[in-house]
C-alpha cells in the first residue's frame, strides 16, 4: 500500500482514546487526532479510522465527502456507538432494545470474524457478572451487511460489516467502544483478545489504498 503506515491506526477521539493507547498492543501502531482537526489529517497515511461512541456526529456529517473519499480509496472505517446523525449514507439511527431480563442482553455469534476469534459469547455478555455493557440496542444494517454478533433472543444485529460498492469497508458496533471494552483491570477473559485482534485484522486482512 503506497504511502501507508501499515501498522498505524487513526483514532478520532481526542482524549477518549487513552485506554486503548495504554494497551501494550497499540504501541507504535495507533495515532490520534482531535475530532475537530479531522480536516487537517492526511487520511491517505492510514488504513483505518476508529470513530468512537462520543464523537460529534454532526461534525462528521460535515465531513461526509472526505470520509467517503477515504473509503473509496480502500480505507476502513470502524464505528462504535449509537448512530444519531448518519455520517455515511448507509447508516441508520440507533434503536434501543426493549429488554426485560438478562436473557435479552445475551450476545450470540452469527458469523465468524478475526476480531472476535476465540472470544466467548459469555465474555461479551457479562462483565464482572453484569450483563449489558456490550450493548443494549442496534444500528440497523444495510441489506448487504454481514451480521457478526447479535443481541438477545430476537438476534438484533449489534455488530456488522459491509463492503461498499464504491470501495472501502465499514464495521459497526452498536455500543461502547469495543476496543476499550476488554481493558478492565486484570482482565483475564477471552474478551481481552479483541484489541490485538482488531489491529491484526486492520494490518493483515484488509488491503486497499486510502484517499
Amino acid at each position: 500500500m503506497e504511502n501507508i503506515k501499515a501498522t498505524t491506526l487513526l483514532i478520532i477521539s481526542g482524549s477518549r482514546g487513552a485506554p486503548f493507547l495504554q494497551h501494550p498492543v497499540s504501541a507504535g501502531r495507533v495515532e490520534t487526532i482531535d475530532m475537530y482537526d479531522l480536516d487537517k489529517a492526511a487520511l491517505r497515511n492510514y488504513k483505518a479510522l476508529l470513530i468512537p461512541m462520543h464523537s460529534d456526529q454532526r461534525h462528521l456529517v460535515k465531513h461526509r465527502a472526505r470520509l467517503e473519499a477515504f473509503l473509496s480509496g480502500g480505507g476502513i472505517i470502524i464505528f462504535s456507538g449509537h448512530v444519531a446523525y448518519p455520517f455515511l449514507p448507509e447508516l441508520r439511527p440507533f434503536i434501543a432494545s426493549d429488554y426485560r431480563s438478562v436473557n435479552d442482553l445475551f450476545i450470540y455469534r452469527a458469523a465468524e470474524h478475526p476480531i472476535w476469534r476465540d472470544v466467548l459469547e459469555e465474555d461479551l455478555t457479562f462483565r464482572k457478572g453484569v450483563a449489558g455493557f456490550y450493548g443494549r440496542g442496534y444500528n440497523p444494517p444495510p441489506p448487504n451487511a454481514t451480521i457478526i454478533n447479535t443481541l438477545g433472543p430476537k438476534r438484533l444485529p449489534i455488530d456488522y460489516m459491509y463492503v461498499r460498492s464504491s470501495g472501502g469497508t465499514v464495521l459497526v458496533h452498536s455500543g461502547n467502544d469495543f476496543w476499550n471494552f476488554a481493558l478492565f483491570p486484570n482482565d483475564i477473559t477471552s474478551a481481552a483478545r479483541m484489541p490485538g485482534q482488531l489491529l491484526e485484522w486492520i494490518e493483515t486482512d484488509m488491503v486497499g489504498d486510502a484517499a
